[in-house]
């Protein structure tokens, strides 16, 4: 049978919840008869033709009980996981038609999303902007409504899977009739479906369609399935990347075989396992600082890669993600960006602040190109997105791309559907689009900062100031039009921004100006 939504919007878990009491009763009353049968077993001391055939004849009984107590208990379980499922993808399906509802969608019982109640009376200036946010939601109630599809085709052939093996009589089983119970509810188990290979929205409807016991399941024999899983809620990964980090920390200390020491001065020069050991030491003690979340660990590659956030991305009004630039790394970088972040989280203002090195950032050679941003804007996209994907209600989503993560950032928000609603960019050293209409974000919600470099041609040269976006500029566009340039200057009691690395700096007005944009106070910046 072809599953589609409205096949779903039929099932009926009551029913199926019906069908499993009834079976289990039946389960029970075959479980009973254990004693009976082993007391109707011919005497050993019987002797003769009646006793002859008697012996086979109870054998033969006593496996066909054993074997319908198996197909019974089998299909019993079966239903049981069948139910619990069903249950949890019809709140999946409403989650899906509560976003649709609210956005003015329908979900057809085809599984085509309907543009059925498009806003009316938007100010011209508005419409760009409400058109690619409803874009947006639309692409993921379609990734949503596929992934509820494939998952409910899943349910369905398991089940059909379990009714076909008791309907075959495959089931075998010895011992007594609770052994035979025993192992049919180990054969009538629905198996845990993995996650789809698909976005974040289709991600956030998996997680949301498994049963609590899946959830369980599933965090605690894969937690590698949902750790750097974009779409799955921010605290669940957490917990999943913490049980990764620990069997990381074993493996790498066994690597290393007890030649590892807490001073590690020349880090381009570390071997793997050091690079990935000082990666580990690193998150550890953000973690141990408390209200942290770990949303993605990834030891694959050479420089280990790594997503920090202070305070609860799945509840904060205000989500902020900072992507650091060239030679950053979880092991040398992480501790003083997430310090920045843990600022910005501090403002009481309810933000999140997280700090994301999901790339391999270049050097300063490599920085003067773009690959390794066009390398990371795909995941970037992804992390974005996510966050949304995950939260009921969409936060207040700024990204903050310092130095080349501004080149990562730019890169990654020419993808649709990111839902970022403003974005910072300081010390970029360049940009890769002229106008930010190349940029699939709200209008007038692009903002730069740049504490422009001098060089002194008489006495000493200057380079307090950002001598690396002042390079970066002559191999990408200088400017990036249409966005909103803000102070650095001095302001009142803020100080100037003096360098590359102090764009957030307390005390500041490039800091000011930043944490106005992050905590949805863009009307009082100064530019």
């Amino acid at each position: 049978m072809s599953i589609t939504i409205g096949t779903i919007r039929k099932w009926e878990p009551g029913a199926l919840d019906e069908a499993v009491r009834t079976l289990l009763k039946h389960r029970d009353e075959l479980i009973a008869l254990d004693d009976e049968l082993a007391g109707c077993k011919p005497p050993a001391s019987w002797r003769g033709a009646a006793a002859d055939a008697a012996t086979p004849t109870h054998a033969r009984i006593a496996a066909s009980a054993r074997q319908l107590t198996a197909e019974v208990s089998a299909v019993q379980r079966a239903a049981a996981d069948a139910a619990d499922s069903v249950e949890a993808l019809r709140k999946s399906l409403t989650e899906s038609e509560n976003l649709a509802k609210s956005n003015g969608f329908t979900i057809a019982d085809s599984g085509a999303v309907e543009d059925t109640d498009p806003p009316r009376n938007v100010p011209a200036g508005e419409l760009d902007a409400v058109k690619a946010e409803r874009r947006a939601v639309q692409l993921e109630l379609v990734e949503r409504v596929r992934e509820l599809v494939r998952r409910g085709g899943i349910i369905d052939a398991g089940l059909a899977r379990v009714l076909s093996i008791a309907r075959g009589d495959k089931l075998r089983a010895g011992g007594t009739l609770k052994q035979a119970a025993e192992t049919g509810a180990k054969a009538g188990g629905l198996a845990l479906t993995q996650p789809p290979e698909g976005k974040p929205g289709a991600n956030a409807a998996w997680w949301e369609s498994l049963s609590e016991a899946d959830k369980k399941a599933v965090l605690k024999e894969h937690p590698a399935w949902i750790g750097n899983l974009d779409g799955v809620p921010a605290a669940v990964r957490d917990q999943a990347n913490r049980a990764l980090l620990k069997k990381l920390r074993a493996s790498v200390q066994e690597e290393l075989d007890g030649t590892f020491t807490d001073e590690l001065s020349t880090p381009w020069v570390y071997t793997d396992a050091e690079k990935k050991m000082a990666a580990i030491h690193a998150i550890e003690k953000q973690l141990a600082q408390g209200d942290r979340q770990l949303l993605l660990l990834d030891a694959s590659k050479e420089w280990p890669k790594a997503a920090v956030a202070t305070g609860n991305v799945d509840t904060a009004d205000h989500v902020a993600v900072q992507v650091p630039g060239m030679n950053s790394t979880v092991g040398g970088t992480l501790e003083l960006k997430q310090g920045e972040m843990t600022r910005l989280h501090d403002e009481g203002k309810s933000v999140a602040g997280v700090t994301w090195l999901g790339y391999d950032s270049p050097n300063m050679p490599e920085s003067l190109v773009n690959g390794q941003a066009e390398e990371g804007a795909a995941g970037l996209a992804r992390f974005f997105q996510g966050i949304n994907a995950s939260r009921d209600h969409d936060p207040h989503l700024t990204a903050l791309g310092h130095s080349y993560g501004a080149v990562t950032t730019e890169q990654a928000l020419k993808n649709e559907g990111t839902g970022v609603d403003d974005t910072v960019l300081f010390g970029s050293p360049g940009h890769v689009v002229d106008h930010v209409s190349e940029l699939k974000v709200p209008a007038n919600s692009v903002y730069t900062l740049s504490a422009d470099a001098t060089v002194s041609l008489q006495g000493e040269s200057d380079f307090n100031n950002d001598i690396v976006e002042a390079v970066g500029s002559v191999f990408r566009t200088g400017e990036l039009d249409g966005a909103t340039e803000l102070s650095t200057d001095a302001q009142g009691e803020n100080q100037p921004t003096n360098g590359h690395s102090a764009y957030l700096d307390a005390g500041t007005t490039s800091y000011e100006n930043i944490k106005k944009i992050v905590t949805g106070e863009q009307d009082d910046v100064v530019e």
